[in-house]
């Protein structure tokens, strides 16, 4: 009877401890600071364990600030978050300290309904460990975020956008040549803007786009040939900008005619700045 006893008390320890329980309140000063590990990871990507969580985190804190404007902030409120994350040696979360710097005009800094919701995500995550002469131990780093209405608008668009250019497969592909012709050139093309969560997670890279451009330079129908691999918006945003550019015709010893090409679309957050 003992013994299962024991196991149960050991159970409900390991259950409780599948989230980590973080503070608002203690002291930083046993935790290092980023620059004194022995591997500094650039801050934008805030020190997540993978950027499948980073991404999450940030659809996560959008989506609070959507609800926010709706009904707590505001029409055109910026918000600030900023944060000091604290770190123990398993890479968890154990606290967070607010900074308090004075916000901008129209602005709010570290709401309290967007403070609880991160302590309440970041406790489930994992955080790359610190460590320093190889020796794991408790670090901090700086959480800072601005958000915007333009960028909540621009995420929900992006969405929307994925979701109609993904449907509507033309028929007869095949009649769109893949050799044997002058390629088409860009006459226009709009400026990709930055998916929010891809310019909050860090995530920069290329995406390929095969287009099937018409005698007349429209692109009739465009589909990804190779992904960001990440859930984002920049596939998305790479599809829109494509389908919506302005080529000339392939041109082939008889004239114009149907061609497929494949249209780098570029994401840099240094270009975007």
């Amino acid at each position: 009877m003992k013994k299962y006893i024991a196991l149960l008390i050991l159970f409900l320890i390991s259950a409780v401890n599948l989230k980590a329980q973080v503070s608002l309140t203690g002291e930083t000063s046993g935790y290092f600071p980023q620059e004194e590990l022995d591997a500094v990871r650039n801050r934008s990507i805030y020190y997540f364990s993978s950027n499948k969580q980073h991404i999450e985190f940030c659809k996560t804190l959008l989506s609070l600030y959507s609800d926010g404007l709706k009904n707590n902030y505001p029409p055109n409120t910026i918000v600030i978050l900023k944060y000091y994350f604290c770190i123990d040696e398993k890479g968890k979360a154990v606290m967070i300290k607010p900074v308090s710097d004075y916000p901008h005009v129209n602005s709010q800094l570290n709401p309290k309904e967007m403070t609880g919701k991160i302590i309440e995500t970041i406790g489930s995550y994992t955080f790359i460990i610190g460590a320093i002469n190889k020796k794991p131990v408790k670090y901090s780093f700086m959480f800072e975020l601005t958000i915007d209405p333009e960028n909540a608008r621009h995420n929900e668009a992006v969405m929307k956008e994925s979701a109609r250019i993904s449907t509507g497969n033309p028929m007869k592909l095949e009649e769109y040549a893949t050799s044997g012709f002058i390629k088409p050139e860009v006459i226009s093309m709009e400026k990709p803007a930055y998916p929010t969560i891809a310019r909050l997670a860090g995530i920069e890279g290329t995406v390929l786009i095969k287009a099937y451009i018409n005698e007349k330079g429209i692109v009739k129908y465009a589909e990804i040939a190779r992904s960001i691999g990440q859930d984002c918006g920049i596939d998305e945003e790479a599809l829109r900008v494509v389908k919506s550019a302005k080529f000339t015709p392939a041109r082939f010893g008889t004239g114009p005619g149907k061609a497929q090409i494949t249209v780098p679309v570029i994401f840099d957050l240094e270009d975007n700045n």
